[in-house]
């Protein structure tokens, strides 16, 4: 490879080095994923461009071709959900990749890697060997105003920052205020596809999707999860009387998002300053849960929030639909576990 073998790092890490060093240079692609790592393009442009627009495309008006006739012809249902929802079935490749042929799978693979794709996963499906992706470009822009929701629906907000100073700023700062918000492109349809892969897991019911909007279940917790551009955040409307739910689990797989591909970047959850808040109103100022929960200790010395010096009483009484449980729920549990110790468990419990 043109490259002396150096027996302090071995030839495999030499190459690697090479490939890396020309995929800076524009000269080649080359990606260590784990799925990519064995795959190198010597003409990125002229291979990908060509097969990725026979999926990213206007399918309902424009670019009709023997491709995408013979996949309407031999996969109706599977090509109006492309069509329709911006779902990639797999079934739809062996058409719209024919010649491609052993490629297609690396193809694929590139998409994921650059967010042109977002895997689903639905267990039923994925039995029968079949894969469902979302295509985020094909999704339609969808304005409509949450007028569905109850008027009683809680809101809360995922921020971005690549700024890890930022989590130890004020506890409460103004909603439109920077605070340095860093909210990559792609980031929301990761998320958007993780949490429709999660709804199928919990049989939730079918989401409708949008490029920056999402109405979505885990189970018969509903929610809408809206990408806010300007103020680059998301915000997440909650129709359930028990919103914590929802707000975990999504901060969990916001989690998973940047692990993946943006490790630098950090989450955190705020909510609105005041319990109030219409499905289409926007606040004035947000709250670090983190850091409130975090305080919890002076609580009792009262939190300054503005103006407002609040007590303990006032704070529970405030954001208590988003603050972790302190005791017992009164309106009863989702799941009970009942433990009696046994002879055989004596030494369990001494551990």
């Amino acid at each position: 490879c043109g490259l002396p073998v150096s027996n302090r790092l071995g030839l495999d890490k030499e190459v690697k080095g090479m490939l890396a060093f020309f995929n800076k240079l524009g000269k080649l692609m080359y990606h260590t994923d784990p799925s990519l790592s064995e795959v190198v393009v010597l003409r990125p442009v002229e291979l990908l461009i060509p097969a990725f627009t026979k999926i990213i495309r206007d399918h309902k008006e424009l670019h009709q071709s023997a491709e995408t006739a013979a996949a309407a012809r031999d996969f109706p249902y599977e090509w109006r959900q492309l069509v329709d929802q911006a779902l990639l079935d797999t079934q739809l490749l062996g058409v719209l990749w024919k010649e491609y042929g052993q490629h297609t799978r690396v193809l694929l693979q590139l998409m994921h890697r650059f967010g042109l794709s977002v895997p689903l996963f639905d267990a039923s499906e994925a039995r029968g060997g079949k894969e469902v992706f979302v295509v985020p470009s094909l999704l339609e822009d969808d304005s409509r105003p949450g007028s569905d929701l109850p008027a009683d629906c809680l809101s809360f907000f995922l921020v971005f920052t690549i700024d890890p100073r930022l989590t130890d700023r004020d506890l409460m700062v103004a909603y439109r205020e920077d605070m340095g918000r860093f909210m990559p492109m792609g980031l929301f349809s990761r998320l958007l596809g993780k949490a429709v892969a999660w709804s199928q897991a919990t049989q939730g019911k079918s989401p409708v999707l949008s490029k920056h909007r999402a109405d979505i279940s885990f189970g018969k917790q509903r929610f809408v999860m809206e990408e806010l551009v300007g103020t680059r955040c998301i915000r997440v409307r909650v129709a359930v009387d028990n919103p914590k739910i929802v707000m975990s689990r999504l901060e969990m797989l916001a989690g998973q998002v940047i692990r993946e591909c943006m490790p630098k970047l950090s989450c955190f959850v705020m909510v609105p300053s005041t319990k109030a808040l219409g499905v289409d109103e926007e606040p004035q100022h947000l709250v670090n849960l983190a850091k409130l929960v975090a305080r919890k200790p002076t609580w009792s010395e009262g939190v300054l929030l503005g103006d407002e010096c609040l007590d303990e009483g006032q704070i529970q009484g405030r954001f208590d639909a988003w603050l972790p449980s302190m005791g017992l729920r009164e309106e009863g549990y989702d799941v009970f576990f009942s433990y009696r110790q046994g002879k055989g468990d004596s030494n369990i419990v001494e551990m």
